[in-house]
């Protein structure tokens, strides 16, 4: 795929990745939620668990810098071979796939246009199908989708690294490690549990189907845990 990016597409981009739109379609849910100014609380809870989880992210990516973010951490926290392949989180389906780690028909790039059409094709049904659902409902079936795999996983890998690899450069190191890790944790947590059951039951099941979808592909490509196992050495008399 050709790149195209300059720096004001680039600085826009950046910026769209650093702030988004969660701060402003927050509010009136907040607001309406809590019954006034009731509603900074929850501001200020939600300021501790960022901070915590935000050196998460900046151990993370000092250690392993690139490009992919939780795709590339998952995957090195957890084993590139192994658990770290069940881990093919990545909200970019075209890179995952041209990486191997998702199902190939997802790197394919349109013949003349040059950018990965069968995936902006699927994301775009898929946001359409979210448009019948209200915006509370779709902000918490997200939520909690990226909770149970994105935050907490990461949050295991930041654990995994110190203890697999503690020679690892790191520019950047946690401060008062553990204590921000358990922080983020417990917060992540509440949050997941104080989520309607509904909701609840959304992001399990969708944990479930891809769980089943990748116990699918490994099988289909032998890969771990069904990769096929070598013959022991016969021993020279």
């Amino acid at each position: 795929m050709v790149r195209r990016f300059g720096l004001i597409h680039a600085t826009a981009l950046n910026m769209t990745n650093m702030i988004g739109i969660g701060p402003f379609i927050t509010i009136p849910l907040l607001m309406s939620a809590l019954g006034g100014p009731q509603a900074m609380l929850g501001w200020l809870v939600a300021l501790v668990i960022v901070i915590c989880d935000g050196m998460v992210w900046s151990e993370l990516g000092a250690a392993m810098p690139g490009s992919g973010g939780s795709f590339g951490y998952l995957r090195q926290g957890y084993g590139a071979e192994k658990v770290g392949r069940l881990m093919g989180y990545s909200r970019v389906p075209y890179a995952a796939a041209k990486d191997g780690y998702f199902f190939k028909v997802f790197a394919r790039l349109h013949p003349s246009k040059g950018f990965p059409n069968v995936s902006l094709v699927v994301l775009g049904v898929l946001s359409i199908l979210a448009g019948f659902v209200s915006l509370g409902m779709v902000i918490d079936a997200l939520i909690t989708t990226r909770i149970l795999v994105q935050f907490i996983g990461q949050i295991g890998a930041v654990t995994l690294l110190r203890r697999r690899a503690p020679d690892l450069p790191r520019p950047y190191r946690m401060w008062l490690y553990p204590l921000p890790s358990l922080v983020a944790l417990l917060g992540w947590i509440f949050i997941f549990a104080t989520t309607p059951p509904a909701v609840i039951a959304f992001g399990l099941g969708a944990l479930l189907l891809g769980a089943v979808c990748f116990g699918a592909w490994s099988l289909k490509g032998r890969t771990w845990p069904f990769e096929a196992r070598r013959p022991p050495a016969a021993h020279v008399a």
